[in-house]
């Protein structure tokens, strides 16, 4: 297992529960999962969640731990149907960045940021 390191980026999928109730954000390099009522909320809730988790990892010298990924089923359904992705302003980390990617699944009012193209 390799240790952690910065610049570091990120892919957060976004997406509604099975009622539609509530927004879910899953960091997917950390399998970290916050829920709200809202996406912004939710949004904001993961990024909280990824600062305090990398920070923490750092500061407790578990740096080749701090890489643990979702189960492939949440990648594959995050790049299914070459869903846009979402460049999301970076993550500061002790004078470096942790970049962060967000794909929407089936969340039918997406942001008003640019989508990226990739492939």
């Amino acid at each position: 297992m390799s240790k952690f390191e910065t610049p570091f980026r990120a892919l957060i999928a976004c997406r509604t529960d099975e009622q539609r109730s509530n927004f879910i954000a899953h960091a997917l390099d950390f399998d970290l999962v916050c829920t709200a009522d809202t996406l912004e909320v939710a949004e904001r809730r993961i990024r909280s969640a990824i600062k305090s988790y990398i920070e923490f990892g750092l500061e407790s010298g578990w740096g080749e731990y701090i890489e643990f990924a979702a189960p492939q089923e949440f990648w594959e359904a995050a790049f299914e149907d070459g869903r846009p992705m979402t460049a999301m302003p970076p993550i500061l980390l002790d004078h470096n960045k942790c970049f962060l990617i967000q794909v929407q699944e089936g969340i039918e009012h997406p942001t008003d940021e640019p989508a990226l193209a990739f492939g």
